[in-house]
């Protein structure tokens, strides 16, 4: 991607495509494939899916959403190490925390730079 194209909202055909990923249907077709995935694995996987959809939900850019993830963003209240904080990978509701986190993160985010 060429960082004009960053900073460009997503096409229709991509929205459509995030809309429909589901990080639970994913890690059950690995596991119906043999693999057990482990949670180091299945659980950063799931908070990304979920950033990438509720960054298009809120019509972040693909720049928007690099910044955030990468941490580099000049207010850390918006970066995502920092929406997910005091959490740690043991707590067991920790995805489900961590997807209202970040959803009221990124609609704070998107109702400020946007």
């Amino acid at each position: 991607m060429l960082s004009w194209e960053a900073k460009e909202a997503y096409t229709d055909e991509v929205v459509g495509y995030v809309q429909g990923l589901d990080g639970d249907v994913d890690i059950a077709f690995l596991k119906r494939c043999g693999w057990e995935v482990p949670r180091e694995v299945s659980v950063p996987y799931k908070i990304f899916t979920h950033f990438l959809k509720k960054g298009v939900e809120f019509k972040l850019t693909a720049d928007h959403m690099a910044v955030l993830a990468q941490n580099i963003h000049k207010s850390t209240a918006f970066n995502l190490s920092n929406m997910l904080g005091d959490m740690t990978l043991e707590d067991d509701i920790f995805v489900q925390k961590s997807h209202e986190k970040i959803e009221a993160r990124l609609r704070r985010y998107s109702d400020r730079f946007l």
